[in-house]
């Protein structure tokens, strides 16, 4: 680790930090993590996106939201990944 990463994880867990990363709480709580069922059907990324935002939502508090309106904003996540989907498959501009 370069003295720039230490700063960086100054007076952080990093087995914590790593689990977060590897495995956060908002996805652990089903029998299959959604990158596992994303990546094993090899869902495009638009797709994948709408199933990971679907499974989180509400699960994961966004600063300055409460559960129902973090729920919120990941489905509203689900809406623009499908808008966008559906923009590629009419052959118009994607974003």
């Amino acid at each position: 680790m370069s003295a720039v990463d230490f700063d960086l994880y100054a007076g952080k867990d990093l087995e914590t930090e790593a689990s977060i990363v590897k495995h956060p709480p908002h996805y652990t709580q089903y029998k299959i993590e959604p990158v596992t069922f994303i990546m094993t059907n090899r869902l495009s990324f638009e797709i994948g996106n709408m199933v990971k935002y679907a499974c989180r939502a509400g699960s994961k508090l966004y600063p300055g939201q409460d559960e129902t309106e973090s729920r919120i904003t990941d489905l509203r996540k689900v809406q623009r990944y499908a808008e966008m989907e559906i923009n590629r498959l009419q052959g118009k501009d994607i974003l």
